[in-house]
Order: structure tokens, then C-alpha cells, then sequence
């Protein structure tokens, strides 16, 4: 089943405005270096998070018609939708994972940047009566950063070399498992 761009724009929207509810119901959380503009997608939301930052530099209490004016003040056509939406807080907002919500906007974002290069790819091809190498080529990049896109790893993820004693206490459990009669298949029958 295959989602329109409206439903990818709800989705990325979803992502976006849990991680905005979540500054808004926690505004300590603004101080995180991780979070920034450049994790949003749209100008709108862009905005409301510049306004939540600003609200909170200026130390507005934070409530729905404060970010309403802050907003408006960013946006000549604020949205009452995007402001009741990030407003309405919820008991779960204000006890919710950071770390979680920012893996599901990093997860929407890489997304979208393959989409975007999948999207240049299907263009050249459709639009080009016969393939030149030059224009092969450009689709064979466009497609290798789609799926590099798609594999962005937060440096944060990347574990340090390990040593041999920290190797050692990591696979002791597993050798123990297989020792008592796990079996691991690899999906070859033979």
C-alpha cells in the first residue's frame, strides 16, 4: 500500500509536533544541544520551535495563547491548528523519552532525503527519451545517497573500539546459550 505526499507530510507533521508537545510540556528540554531548526521540516514548525525558544529566553509562562502570540509575531499566517496541536498536553508528553522522539524525527528526516533523491532519479529517467552515461550516472548517484541517506548512523550510535576483555563479557553470555543448545540459522537450508 502505497502512502501519498499528504500522508508522508501527516507522518513527518506527527513526528514534529510530538517533539514540539514535548518541549512545550518540558521546556528544560530546549537547553539539549541536539535539538535545533534544522530538525524540522516545514517552516511552521520551525517557527513554533523558535517561538518556544524565545519564550522560554524571555521567560514567558508557557500557555497556549503566549505561544499563539509569539507565533503569530514569526508567522504572518500563524496556524491555530499547529498552536492547539503543540499545546494540548497530554500526562504522557510530559513523561516521554527525549531520545525516543528524536529517533523518530531523525528516522522521518532520512526518510524523506531518500524519497527526495529517488524523486530526482524517476524524473531524469522519465523525462529522458534514451540514457546517457552522464545521466546514468547521475541517477547511480542519486540512488547511492538515497540508500546512504537511509543508513546514517547518529554518531552518538557508533560505539567505541571494544577491547578484548569488553569482547570477552559481551559474548560469554551468547557462548554459554550456544554451550546449553541455541542454534542461530543463518536462513541456509542446506
Amino acid at each position: 500500500m502505497e502512502k501519498n505526499s499528504e500522508d508522508r507530510k501527516e507522518v513527518d507533521f506527527f513526528a514534529e509536533s510530538r517533539l514540539l508537545r514535548a518541549l512545550y510540556a518540558n521546556p528544560d528540554y530546549l537547553d539539549d544541544s541536539e535539538i535545533t531548526e534544522n530538525l524540522f521540516s516545514s517552516q511552521s514548525t520551525k517557527n513554533v520551535y523558535k517561538s518556544l525558544a524565545n519564550m522560554k529566553a524571555n521567560g514567558t509562562k508557557f500557555s497556549r495563547d503566549s505561544l499563539y502570540q509569539e507565533y503569530a509575531i514569526l508567522d504572518l499566517n500563524a496556524n491555530d491548528y499547529i498552536v492547539d496541536r503543540v499545546a494540548s498536553v497530554t500526562d504522557e508528553d510530559s513523561n516521554v523519552d527525549l531520545k525516543d522522539i528524536l529517533a523518530q524525527v531523525r528516522d522521518f528526516r532520512k526518510r524523506r532525503e531518500a524519497v527526495a533523491a529517488l524523486k530526482k532519479a524517476q524524473k531524469i529517467i522519465e523525462n529522458s527519451s534514451r540514457i546517457t552515461e552522464d545521466e546514468y550516472n547521475e541517477i547511480e548517484g542519486l540512488v547511492s545517497s538515497s540508500q546512504i541517506s537511509l543508513s546514517k548512523v547518529n554518531e552518538k550510535d557508533i560505539k567505541k573500539v571494544m577491547t578484548f576483555k569488553d569482547w570477552f563479557d559481551d559474548y560469554m553470555p551468547n557462548l554459554k546459550a550456544r554451550e546449553n543448545g541455541k542454534q542461530y540459522f543463518f536462513r541456509n537450508f542446506i
